[in-house]
């Protein structure tokens, strides 16, 4: 099957016989999407869900007003379990400073990245290292040394 093709052909036809294989025996499984949350923000979660079938086949200012005071009871509900359970998680972290630097570095929204300067020639930087030694020439050439 593979003999005298090119390597690009037989990756090919490799690829193709691997995923005709791949959908003929191995089995689907659906993921199930848990909801998370207590059990009152679950259920209101359902009535919302209810809520908006209903306002989307019969659309009105009353259905949407319904679905607009449920939608609001559920943010409410969602953002009290979030506390919660940085509540817990904080409770958690009791003489595991790693373990809460960790999670404080992960609420971070500011990531740390480097960003690319133009260089002396107009180009712009294209690696941290190129970057550091554009802010190293520069910092040599504005500062002096006094003795």
């Amino acid at each position: 099957m593979l003999g005298g093709k090119s390597v690009t052909e037989m990756w090919f036809i490799f690829r193709k016989v691997m995923h005709n294989l791949i959908d003929l025996h191995v089995p689907l499984k659906e993921l199930a999407r848990k909801k998370k949350g207590s059990k009152a923000t679950i259920k209101k979660m359902k009535e919302r869900d209810k809520a908006w079938k209903t306002y989307h086949q019969y659309p009105s200012g009353k259905n949407f007003e319904a679905y607009r005071s449920i939608i609001n009871v559920v943010n409410l509900l969602v953002r009290k379990d979030e506390d919660n359970h940085r509540k817990m998680m904080l409770q958690s972290f009791k003489g595991k400073l790693k373990c809460f630097c960790g999670y404080m570095r992960s609420l971070q929204t500011v990531k740390e990245n480097v960003t690319a300067l133009k260089k002396d020639n107009g180009e712009l930087t294209s690696s941290d290292q190129e970057t550091v030694e554009v802010v190293g020439q520069y910092f040599k050439d504005v500062f002096s040394v006094y003795s």
